[in-house]
């Protein structure tokens, strides 16, 4: 009986340290793309740099195996559209690992390509996204998927193709949009951050409200992904990203806290992030 309670002691106290390295995941491939009525072909895009101020209690992991400390983002958006119907995107990021004392020796990049097909407030969409370890051996992921995304504005307002500019000013009160996709050819991309499960549907959603003539920004967004090898239908895994902002023209500082939640077992991390971003042109 002691050496039941025992072994049952030293499991509870191994499980924290054992999810305390749960994968961050990003938000890649939700634009930017320019408005139709800009010309018959035009690129957008922004540079990022994020900050992770609070990694420490439930940390996100640097690597996509969970490994490491969440510390230093750098990210970069593409988007090229031809006469605000179709568009292709490249999106990607790079992470260091605060761990590690080493600021921007980066310890994983994440990228996303796609070709979006666009019609009024609909949007469609076909990408590759991969995963990969950069300083050390390890696994990472790569899938397919399709989503379809339907853009949401303000009352009266033509919805807009893509997100909304990010010049002080020439913005829509509040945008927002839902997606639903399917990874339709996915054998590594996990469902939950601990790096379980297959992804193979999502649920995403996000939204933006502007104040102060597009000076002060408050957003918000939720991805929830399905496990193809239990329940297909329903999320296991979940992000939340809620954040504030401060912009002027095409400069925008902002801060977001970030979570991800197991929705069907044990496992949470949390931290908040401090940014810029910088979009063009």
């Amino acid at each position: 009986m002691l050496m039941r309670l025992a072994v049952l002691l030293a499991l509870c106290a191994a499980a924290p340290a054992a999810w305390a390295g749960g994968a961050y995941r990003a938000l890649l491939g939700h634009g930017p793309f320019p408005s139709a009525d800009e010309g018959d072909r035009q690129q957008a895009g922004d540079l990022r740099y994020m900050r992770f101020v609070r990694n420490r209690d439930e940390p996100f992991g640097s690597r996509p195996d969970g490994s490491g400390r969440a510390g230093n983002l750098v990210g970069l958006s593409l988007a090229e559209s031809f006469g605000g119907r179709a568009g292709l995107l490249a999106d990607g990021m790079a992470l260091s690992d605060q761990s590690l004392g080493q600021t921007f020796r980066m310890s994983r990049m994440d990228y996303l390509l796609g070709a979006a097909f666009i019609d009024e407030a609909w949007r469609f969409q076909v990408d590759r996204e991969e995963a990969l370890p950069l300083d050390q051996g390890g696994p990472g992921w790569r899938a397919w998927d399709a989503r379809l995304s339907l853009a949401l504005g303000s009352k009266g307002e033509k919805p807009q193709r893509g997100p909304a500019k990010t010049k002080t000013g020439e913005s829509r009160p509040w945008r927002g949009a839902l997606t639903l996709g399917w990874f339709f050819h996915n054998n590594t991309m996990p469902t939950r951050a601990d790096g379980t499960g297959l992804a193979f549907l999502r649920y995403a959603g996000e939204f933006e409200y502007r104040l102060l003539s597009g000076r002060l920004r408050l957003s918000g967004a939720a991805d929830a992904l399905t496990d193809e090898r239990r329940r297909r239908f329903a999320p296991s895994g979940l992000g939340l990203k809620l954040g504030v902002g401060v912009a002027l023209d095409r400069f925008e500082l902002f801060l977001t806290r970030e979570s991800q939640d197991v929705l069907d077992g044990p496992g949470w991390n949390a931290a908040w992030l401090m940014g810029t971003r910088v979009s063009f042109p």
